[in-house]
């Protein structure tokens, strides 16, 4: 089970795809397609994804260095490892760079990349559903209590009773919000934190107030000489390196458990894929 920084963090891919999932996908029925794209192999040797002006602005699509795998789960909204099936080992290790215009600044644009999966890389794909892993959210105790770091949200049409806006914040080992439902919480932080399907088994139907803090896996190499104590900078925030697991911190911190189960989970099958024509 893969987990890393990256998926806690809300790029704005990631900010789309949890705003996808909590209102639903867009419609593809005209086939939306770029103006113009070019794409081309990237042979740096580079191993991260991405380059500064990476992203979409004004109609421009921009990706760099990017595998097909990584650029489907842009595409289809599909950020866990088990959500897109088969293909090619070059999927995973021949990268990318795309760049492509669309007509209108504000159309949308991952139906776009999905048509240029399928015009230019030859792309076919089917749904399955499979049975996987999964996790279920639930209360931890049995006498139904919640942690103290989760309570009932006091917001009022977006205000704290103090005139404070309400909101949601989350970053490397940070989940803190008000008015924050469990949806939320699940497909804002869990699913793609501990890379599994999360159901949300807990019966709480309201809105609370989160503060979550945790210390996430794989934190990077220290310097030498650096206090084992000392926190640890990733992407600009400040890790306490001796901190509590995800599962760990969601028992304590909020009375919440995360239950290793199975259940049917909806897959993307990859039935054809090409390496593009570069241009």
């Amino acid at each position: 089970m893969r987990r890393t920084f990256g998926v806690l963090l809300l790029s704005g891919f990631v900010l789309s795809s949890f705003l996808v999932r909590l209102h639903g996908q867009p419609s593809d029925q005209k086939q939306l397609a770029f103006e113009v794209a070019s794409i081309k192999p990237n042979t740096s040797g580079e191993t991260g994804i991405g380059a500064p002006g990476d992203g979409a602005v004004n109609g421009r699509y921009r990706v760099t260095n990017t595998t097909v795998r990584d650029l489907m789960r842009q595409a289809f909204q599909r950020w866990r490892d088990d959500e897109i099936i088969g293909g090619p080992s070059w999927l995973d290790t021949e990268r990318w760079d795309i760049v492509a215009m669309a007509d209108l600044p504000t159309s949308s644009i991952m139906p776009r990349v999905r048509t240029l999966l399928s015009d230019r890389f030859k792309l076919v794909t089917h749904h399955e559903t499979r049975e996987r892993p999964i996790f279920a959210l639930v209360v931890a105790g049995n006498d139904g209590r919640l942690g103290p770091n989760l309570r009932a949200s006091d917001c009022v049409t977006g205000l704290k009773p103090d005139g404070t806006r309400c909101g949601l914040r989350i970053g490397v080992g940070t989940f803190v919000g008000s008015n924050v439902a469990m949806r939320t919480l699940v497909d804002g932080l869990l699913t793609s934190a501990v890379q599994r399907t999360v159901v949300d088994r807990t019966g709480l139907s309201g809105n609370y107030d989160v503060d979550l803090h945790w210390t996430p896996e794989n934190i990077p190499e220290r310097a030498a000489g650096t206090s084992h104590d000392q926190p640890v900078t990733v992407n600009s925030a400040s890790v306490d390196p001796n901190g509590p697991s995800l599962f760990t911190a969601l028992q304590e911190q909020l009375g919440l458990k995360l239950e290793s189960t199975k259940g049917p989970i909806d897959v993307l099958v990859i039935d054809h894929v090409e390496r593009p024509r570069p241009d």
